[in-house]
């Protein structure tokens, strides 16, 4: 029996099913992940260990040939990304009271370094 093609049927599978398999399994059996350890838990209870293997396998499938279009196509995006956070941390770095902070108002705690990290 093949997985794979069993679970591409499904609209969406790849990603689907195994998030609605770890649901399942974390509604019915919520200490598994502690029960198999701490590897195994990150990947039951955590997103970013998930993504980070979706990923991961996701850029095993990239043919060689193919780095050079994906690294030109992600570094743009990469690159424009950066950069507008730059230009917009230097513009709210002169719009904002000495400190970088607003002290008072509806945007009370509002700082460069919160629109710097919200847009990286």
């Amino acid at each position: 029996m093949n997985i794979k093609k069993t679970v591409e049927k499904i609209p969406g599978g790849m990603m689907l099913a195994p998030l609605f398999l770890g649901a399942v399994l974390h509604t019915f059996w919520p200490g598994t992940g502690k029960y198999f350890g701490s590897f195994t838990n990150g990947m039951i209870t955590g997103v970013v260990p998930i993504l980070a293997v979706w990923l991961f396998c996701m850029g095993a499938s990239i043919k060689i040939s193919a780095t050079g279009t994906v690294l030109k196509k992600s570094g743009t995006l990469v690159a424009t990304k950066i950069a507008t956070a730059w230009v917009c941390a230097f513009v709210f770095a002169q719009l904002l009271p000495e400190g970088g902070m607003v002290k008072t108002g509806f945007f009370a705690g509002l700082s460069v370094l919160a629109i710097v990290a919200a847009m990286d």
